[in-house]
């Protein structure tokens, strides 16, 4: 496979499974996993995992106003996953091990939680996006395509409403200081940035996730798939 040119990879996420430090190791320092989290619908509210069947359009608002986020965290102690991968792995239609699809079914359909959003940021990411890049002092962010192939990046206020952010894939600090990306198909984001940028704001808005290493995949639970390697 053809390696992208740098200024592609520095605001995008790949769609396939290769190492991540092969794609964004020569724009980054640091890569952080972040988990986007489960829903859960309040005590109080009228819709319940059964009576969820609503557009798009007008599935943010009750997600928001109906719904409360649930950690990786509460869902790895109350469904006895022994790790986080296992958690992953059950969200795929096609797991490695099918034991933890079925687990985390069983586990949906109990507690009555959603999962995570896919392809875009989950509704209660962007508020910590946007609060991050603020907290790190800057006054506007970029946001861009999943492909950088519909449009041009804009670029926003800081200040501006967080519902125009969620269904955004790419969001980045102009000077390509720090990106937080939502690739295709997956149940969670990245940050890139230096490693000390990032545990600055993974400390200050307790953020889920973990560091990734040399050897982590894009498709990080998934053992059976196949990585990627770029052409030398």
């Amino acid at each position: 496979m053809k390696k992208p040119p740098r200024d592609y990879r520095i605001v995008t996420s790949p769609h396939y499974n290769i190492k991540v430090f092969d794609y964004w190791g020569d724009c980054y320092e640091s890569i952080f996993l972040m988990f986007k989290p489960f829903f859960k619908f309040k005590l109080n509210s009228g819709y319940s995992i059964k009576k969820f069947n609503v557009e798009r359009s007008k599935m943010l608002k009750i997600l928001l106003n109906e719904c409360e986020p649930v950690r990786w965290h509460e869902i790895k102690e109350r469904g006895s996953f022994h790790e986080y991968s296992e958690i992953d792995d059950g969200l795929n239609l096609s797991p490695d091990n099918l034991k933890n699809k079925i687990r985390l079914e069983e586990l949906s359909e109990k507690l009555g939680i959603l999962y995570p959003f896919e392809d875009f940021f989950s509704p209660y990411q962007v508020d910590i996006v946007q609060e991050a890049l603020k907290y790190l002092g800057y006054k506007n962010l970029c946001i861009g395509d999943e492909f950088l192939d519909t449009e041009e990046a804009k670029i926003l206020n800081i200040d501006l409403e967080s519902d125009n952010l969620i269904f955004t894939s790419n969001i980045y600090s102009k000077d390509n200081k720090i990106l937080f990306t939502s690739p295709y198909d997956m149940r969670y984001s990245f940050i890139c940035s230096e490693r000390k940028m990032i545990e600055e704001i993974k400390d200050k808005f307790c953020i889920e996730g973990f560091f990734c290493n040399a050897n982590t995949a894009t498709w990080w639970s998934r053992k059976s798939s196949e990585v990627e390697r770029f052409e030398e």
